[in-house]
């Protein structure tokens, strides 16, 4: 089965997002001591080494070199974003174990095929995939023990599979040392992808049985379907008839509005009674960003 090089490049890069391969190597080199106690969340404490990223990244998404005032600011803009995620994600953990959640192998059986159906991924694609991967592993392995031959190695291993030099550039800072490629898991074959995404499918599941319990309440009334449908057909002089279908189609749309909005509003409260402790001047910005 032929597959197109750019297409064999994106699967290959969800594919080690799925395996968590990136998560957690976003290192930069500041004055600020990776140990400084940035926040206290409900008595669990969060470390700049939580939150900080790499400029070399932010830079990367960037057609033109941004200047340091410039870098300066996405940078703490950043931070400011995975220190919400992060409080988000203790104050998550903490009601999971209050509510006594719990998810079964069977569960996360489930979830990782689920996400391998949607994927349309196939043993084959898998081959592909991993076949990319161990690639870019023996490049990284190149490089790191000749770092001035990176474009060489480039030319050699990775032109044609669709990789961008700003991706090699991206995997060159994230695994930067011997010890980080040590954690560069790359999959044998559909099975071993299978596993890798367990841990992440997992985080799924308690995530979707909290979201169930949050929303558990909101439904959609008749009136609110025929109110919806009126408003979205108002400037439609021949409006299609409000079949049964039609009304299904509209139902789940006024659904997931009110989810997401119920969801939002729930979140609101949660920080709102924890117990969030800013100990970095530089950080007090983030209850604006969970409370938006």
């Amino acid at each position: 089965m032929h597959i197109h090089p750019r297409t064999i490049a994106f699967l290959a890069l969800i594919s080690l997002c799925i395996v968590g391969i990136l998560t957690g190597y976003l290192f930069h080199a500041q004055e600020i001591e990776t140990n400084e106690l940035v926040a206290i969340v409900n008595g669990t404490e969060v470390f700049y080494k939580d939150i900080k990223v790499d400029p070399k990244i932010i830079q990367l998404t960037y057609a033109q070199e941004l200047g340091a005032r410039q870098l300066k600011k996405e940078i703490r803009k950043h931070e400011m974003r995975r220190l919400a995620g992060k409080i988000h994600e203790v104050i998550s953990r903490q009601k999971i174990d209050e509510l006594g959640l719990i998810v079964s192998e069977e569960e996360v059986d489930y979830r990782v095929e689920e996400i391998f159906q949607q994927a349309n991924m196939t043993s084959e694609k898998a081959a592909v995939i991993c076949e990319s991967a161990r690639a870019f592993r023996e490049a990284l392995e190149a490089w790191q023990k000749n770092p001035s031959m990176e474009d060489v190695i480039y030319n050699e291993k990775l032109v044609g599979s669709g990789v961008t030099k700003e991706q090699w550039k991206l995997y060159q800072i994230c695994f930067d040392t011997p010890e980080k490629l040590k954690l560069f898991a790359a999959p044998n074959n559909i099975e071993d992808m299978k596993r890798n995404s367990r841990r992440s499918s997992r985080k799924d599941m308690f995530y979707k049985k909290l979201n169930d319990i949050i929303t558990k309440n909101v439904s959609v009334r008749n009136e609110e379907i025929e109110e919806i449908y009126e408003k979205k057909y108002a400037h439609i002089a021949e409006k299609p008839p409000l079949d049964e279908l039609l009304k299904e189609t509209l139902r789940l749309e006024l659904l997931i509005r009110k989810k997401h909005e119920a969801e939002k509003l729930w979140w609101q409260e949660q920080y709102r009674q924890a117990r969030i402790e800013i100990k970095n001047p530089r950080s007090k910005d983030v209850l604006n960003i969970l409370l938006k």
